[in-house]
């Protein structure tokens, strides 16, 4: 799944490029660049940077800094990119296990209560 997201990377003119970096993954607008750690990206990071570049979100604090949450545009994206990789997870076969999700598409624990609230419909994925 990573190798699909880094295409959509490139199919929203932004280019990847892979670095030793101690985040997961960062965007750098001015560029137009997505860098990540491919020892700590996950599916959910990637997913995370796209929701920013797709929201134009922009001149925000750098994740992990310990001031981000107070920027409404990370909330914005952590529970877009749930979403999708809920949507995406139910699509092909997933069950409607919290954990497993949060294994497998890499969530941080911290966002274990917006997962479970993701949950919580499953109409909301009936198809």
């Amino acid at each position: 799944m990573i190798g699909e997201l880094l295409n959509d990377i490139n199919d929203l003119d932004y280019e990847y490029l892979a670095l030793p970096i101690s985040l997961p993954a960062v965007t750098h607008w001015q560029r137009k660049v997505v860098i990540y750690n491919p020892d700590l990206v996950t599916p959910y990071y990637l997913k995370h940077e796209i929701i920013h570049i797709k929201e134009r979100h922009h001149h925000r604090l750098f994740g992990f800094n310990g001031n981000d949450e107070r920027n409404p545009n990370e909330r914005d994206a952590e529970n877009e990119a749930i979403h999708e990789l809920m949507k995406h997870h139910i699509n092909t076969g997933g069950h409607f296990n919290y954990v497993d999700f949060m294994l497998i598409y890499g969530v941080p624990a911290h966002l274990e209560q917006s997962v479970i609230a993701e949950m919580s419909d499953i109409n909301m994925y009936a198809i």
